[in-house]
């Protein structure tokens, strides 16, 4: 339990964290009777009594945890499992904020209206998000039309990718054709037919 918990800290897990992790897992194994019973088949029948504890396999280590388990005589069945940490433990790195993202497709709605403009950009949205707010075009046109100022709140980010710019043009193609946006000018997506090729 020690060399796990140095491991987490060495990760930059804190205390408070994985501490409370750990106290859930062994009061959720010792207190239900439901689930921490084990049922071993063997050759000459069902032994039942034994708590099941899932240890991620790592090796040489987890077998070495799993010996000196049986060596006292601990009442517990080990299952070893190939369950990666990351997929139980939360991300170290925090996510990207809204506006900093980038290969995007995004919707802008108009606050009054619900008219809304579908586009995409490989740049960071804010970049793109500040160029319709201020240079000539439709979404300014229609703002000014409409009496009415866009913030964030008013962007939404429909698809997110790395793939490069020919997907992001064809998701975009895509939205533009399922979502129909009445403020969005340039016909070259609307005429354009999307198959899929087997």
């Amino acid at each position: 339990m020690e060399k796990a918990k140095r491991i987490l800290e060495k990760n930059q897990y804190p205390p408070e964290f994985y501490g409370r992790i750990i106290k859930d897992t062994l009061t959720k194994i010792l207190t239900e009777e439901t689930t921490s019973q084990a049922i071993r088949v063997t050759n000459k029948g069902v032994i039942q009594g034994n708590f099941v504890l899932f240890i991620q396999y790592r090796g040489k280590a987890s077998e070495a945890y799993a010996k000196a388990l049986h060596r006292i005589k601990a009442p517990c069945h080990i299952v070893f499992t190939l369950r990666r940490l990351k997929e139980v433990l939360p991300p170290l790195k925090s996510p990207v904020e809204k506006m900093i993202k980038s290969g995007v497709v995004y919707k802008i709605e108009c606050p009054r209206c619900q008219a809304c403009y579908v586009g995409q950009t490989s740049r960071h949205i804010q970049s793109r998000f500040r160029e319709h707010l201020n240079n000539t075009g439709p979404i300014k046109e229609h703002t000014e039309k409409c009496g009415t100022t866009l913030d964030e709140q008013d962007l939404k980010i429909l698809h997110t990718t790395t793939k490069g710019e020919a997907h992001l043009l064809t998701m975009e193609a895509l939205w533009i054709k399922e979502i129909r946006p009445s403020i969005n000018t340039k016909d070259e997506y609307r005429s354009r037919v999307l198959t899929i090729k087997w």
